[in-house]
């Protein structure tokens, strides 16, 4: 390869730019039917327990618990979960999913996979391996930062 067609730091911050406006226009028109991005990786360790604590709730969605629990209060005002005392302390409180937030989360978990699949779809299957090799790569860089 010569020097020429080596991108300069410039240019891949420039495309860093645009997908990640890309990924935020998506993140916008997926919380226009619903549920955001970030309620839904709130929800998603809800969909599969009986109920879980606000900070372990937290912790699992990688949030402060206060953040969690501002969260929380609008999520249960929408109807979609529910707090009670934990049986065995009640001085614990339990996040449980609603019936209706159950109905919201699979839904728009068929969204997102649909969505992935034509993504995926349009990709060559070179263009699918060199973009499975970039985003891991990124992502053990992006770490180490």
């Amino acid at each position: 390869m010569n020097s020429e067609a080596v991108p300069s730091d410039d240019e891949l911050a420039e495309a860093w730019r645009v997908f990640n406006a890309a990924t935020r226009r998506l993140r916008t028109r997926h919380a226009l039917d619903g549920l955001s991005v970030s309620q839904m990786n709130l929800l998603r360790p809800l969909a599969e327990s009986d109920g879980l604590p606000v900070g372990r709730l937290a912790a699992q969605a990688e949030i402060a618990s206060p953040t969690a629990t501002r969260m929380l209060d609008g999520l249960e005002r929408d109807g979609l979960v529910e707090r009670n005392p934990a049986p065995d302390d009640r001085r614990q409180v339990l996040v449980r999913l609603t019936e209706r937030g159950q109905e919201m989360m699979d839904a728009k978990q068929r969204r997102i996979v649909a969505d992935r699949v034509k993504l995926f779809g349009a990709m060559s299957d070179a263009e699918r391996a060199d973009t499975l090799h970039s985003l891991t790569r990124m992502s053990t860089l992006i770490d180490r930062l």
